[in-house]
């Protein structure tokens, strides 16, 4: 799931996976179900669909709207390094990584 869609909705996304899976209180799953039909995300008939079937749709209706309209991804590092340290070994190792080369 990567679309700006299931970003802005990834609760709703949520519950209703867990639903379709199995995992879910079936009442809160139901709920987003219904919030998600109400805002026009899914059709009215997904309330008929198999769990497996509804996952579908929703995998389906992500990635449709990700090729449609691709989601800028925010890069979570800054100046794109990243920090590994090691503390179970003596004495502790820091490992920084900046895009292709390692300090």
């Amino acid at each position: 799931m990567q679309s700006q869609l299931y970003y802005d909705h990834h609760y709703d996304f949520g519950k209703v996976l867990e639903y379709a899976g199995g995992t879910s209180n079936s009442f809160s799953g139901v709920i987003s179900l219904k919030i998600l039909i109400e805002e026009g995300i899914l059709p009215p008939y997904s309330t008929n669909l198999t769990g497996p079937s509804l996952s579908l749709l929703l995998h389906a209706i992500d990635h449709d709207h990700n090729k449609k309209n691709p989601r800028e991804v925010e890069s979570n590092f800054i100046n794109d390094c990243v920090e590994i340290i090691d503390d179970i070994s003596e004495p502790s190792i820091i490992i920084k990584v900046k895009k292709d080369r390692v300090e």
